[in-house]
Formats: structure tokens, C-alpha cells, sequence
């Protein structure tokens, strides 16, 4: 059965995977940066952290490192270890990506993204940008990417750095308040850019404090 075939049937497991990285932005003041997009075909708006689809021949480190220079306009940071793995399915415009995210921690003195770069990425569905802390992101009423993101974010702001990289899973939360099924988002199909408790995956252990 082809691709095609599948996308209409609405079979997931069918859809070709997209690979993407994502970076998880914490500032000194214990605030993760995130931007809001609008998808333009479902009309909705969410907020997820920097981050996109891994290039031909692109490792996820070195889409990381690109990514996160084109959103925020800063080549300086340092992209840290792997924390989080996502595997989930969600539809953009007409079509049904199945989206395979790798998810790294970096952390930096706080600075504001410029308003020319966030223009730029007008384009791409990006809307604003901003930093938000944990008592922000578990009282908005605005739909984030993973949901149950301030509970992630809490251990790394205590410094309880994951030795394995966990997977985060699909979050059924996303599906709250008339968002249909399987459009629980990740951020856009960019061109060149690309409920669970989190449970770990098998790896190396690594040693990184999360510096605030």
C-alpha cells in the first residue's frame, strides 16, 4: 500500500517519518524560550520551542545547532546533551506527517530574540517569541508543545539532568478542547528545516549540570 494510499485512510504508521530536532532554551532566569506559530489550515496557534526538521545528511546535533542560530539570530550557544525523544503524528495543512523529534538542553544568560528574525520567520508560521517560567506555563490557557511541559522542565531547573534520554511520548492533552485528532502539533513541515510519564531510553550516561 503507498503513501498516498495510506494518508487517505488515515493510517499513521504508513506515513513516512519526519525527522526533527528540537532544543529545549533555558535562560538564567529559569525561563524556556518558546515561539508561537499559526497553522494557517486549521486556523489554531500553539507554542512549541525552537527547533525543525534534520536536513539531508544532517546529523539531529548539527540541526540543532542550526536551528537554533536561525530562530534566535545567536551562534554562541552551546547545544548540550540529549534529554527527550517524541514520536507522534499531526497534520499540517493537507497533509499527515508522522514526526520522530530528538530533543537537546542548552542554557544561557537571557537576551531577547530580535524582532527582525522573528519577522523572518513570519513566513514559516512564527508569530512571536518569548520566555516563559514554569508558574507561566502551568497556568496559560494556550496550547504548548509537549503540554505537560513545565512538569518536564521542573527536574532540570533543580539540575536532575536525565542520564538516559526519555522518551516523552504522544500526549493525549493535546487533543483537549476541539483540537481534532492527530493535529496535535510540533511545530510546521519547514522547508530546510526541517498523559505518560516520560520513560527512559537505553544510552550512556552523561554528565551536564543545567548552569542557572
Amino acid at each position: 500500500m503507498g503513501v498516498v494510499r495510506s494518508l487517505a485512510l488515515g493510517f499513521p504508521s504508513m506515513v513516512k517519518p519526519r525527522h526533527a530536532a528540537r532544543i529545549l532554551l533555558i535562560d538564567d532566569r529559569e525561563r524556556a524560550l518558546l515561539f508561537r506559530y499559526r497553522n494557517p489550515y486549521q486556523r489554531y496557534t500553539f507554542w512549541v520551542p525552537p527547533g525543525g526538521g534534520v536536513d539531508a545528511g544532517e546529523t539531529h546535533r548539527a540541526a540543532a545547532v542550526r536551528e537554533l542560530a536561525e530562530e534566535t539570530g545567536r551562534d554562541d550557544i552551546d547545544i548540550g546533551p540529549e534529554i527527550w525523544r517524541r514520536d507522534h503524528t499531526f497534520r499540517w495543512g493537507t497533509r499527515k506527517l508522522r514526526q520522530r523529534e530528538r530533543w537537546f538542553l542548552a542554557t544561557t544568560p537571557a537576551f531577547e530574540v530580535p524582532t527582525a528574525v522573528v519577522r523572518s520567520l513570519a513566513q514559516e508560521g512564527v508569530k512571536e517569541a518569548r520566555w516563559w517560567s514554569v508558574d507561566e506555563l502551568l497556568h496559560t490557557d494556550a496550547l504548548l508543545t509537549p503540554r505537560r511541559l513545565a512538569t518536564l522542565l521542573r527536574p532540570l531547573l533543580a539540575g536532575d539532568i536525565p542520564q538516559e534520554v526519555a522518551q516523552i511520548g504522544r500526549d493525549p492533552n493535546l487533543y483537549r478542547q476541539g483540537h481534532l485528532r492527530n493535529r496535535g502539533p510540533s511545530g510546521p513541515p519547514r522547508s530546510g528545516k526541517s498523559g505518560t510519564m516520560a520513560q527512559p531510553l537505553s544510552r550512556r550516561p552523561v554528565t551536564y549540570r543545567c548552569a542557572l
